[in-house]
C-alpha cells in the first residue's frame, strides 16, 4: 500500500514560544543572538496559519516518512506578499511556521509567485524574492 501525505496537518503555534512574535503587521528579519530571526505579521490568526499550512506548498520529492505517514520537512505558503516556511514539531501531525529567507528553488518560487499573484499581493512578492531570496 502507497503512503500519501495528508493534508489535515495542525499549526502549532507553541506555548511560550515568541521568538517569531513581534507587534507588526508585516513580516521581517531582526537581529538575533545566532543571526536573523524572522519575525511573523502580528495579523496571522492560528486560523490564518492553519488555512496557510495546509494549503501550502511542498517538494513532493523530499518526503520523510514516519508516524506511518509521509510528510514533508517543510511546506512553503505566502502571506502578504512574504514567503512563510513550516516545520514539523511533530511529525506528519504538526508543524510552527515562521518568515523564510534563503535559497529555494526557481520551480518553487514560481508556484510561490502564482499563489502571490492569486492572493493580490505579487508586487510585494517580487520584493521579498529580491530581498530575501537567492
Amino acid at each position: 500500500m502507497e503512503m500519501k501525505p495528508q493534508r489535515e496537518w495542525t499549526y502549532d503555534r507553541g506555548d511560550d514560544r515568541w521568538k517569531h512574535c513581534w507587534n507588526q503587521a508585516r513580516a521581517s528579519f531582526v537581529p538575533g543572538r545566532r543571526g536573523q530571526v524572522g519575525k511573523c505579521s502580528n495579523q496571522i490568526t492560528d486560523a490564518i496559519a492553519t488555512e496557510l499550512l495546509r494549503d501550502g506548498l511542498y517538494d513532493k520529492d523530499l518526503l520523510v516518512e514516519g508516524n506511518d505517514c509521509l510528510y514533508p520537512e517543510e511546506v512553503f505558503a505566502v502571506y502578504d506578499g512574504a514567503i512563510y516556511v513550516a516545520v514539523p514539531t511533530r511529525p506528519g501531525i504538526s508543524y510552527h511556521g515562521y518568515p523564510y529567507k534563503g535559497s529555494l528553488n526557481k520551480r518553487l518560487v514560481k508556484r510561490l509567485q502564482a499563489k502571490a499573484d492569486e492572493a493580490d499581493c505579487g508586487v510585494k512578492f517580487k520584493k521579498w524574492v529580491k530581498e530575501y531570496i537567492k
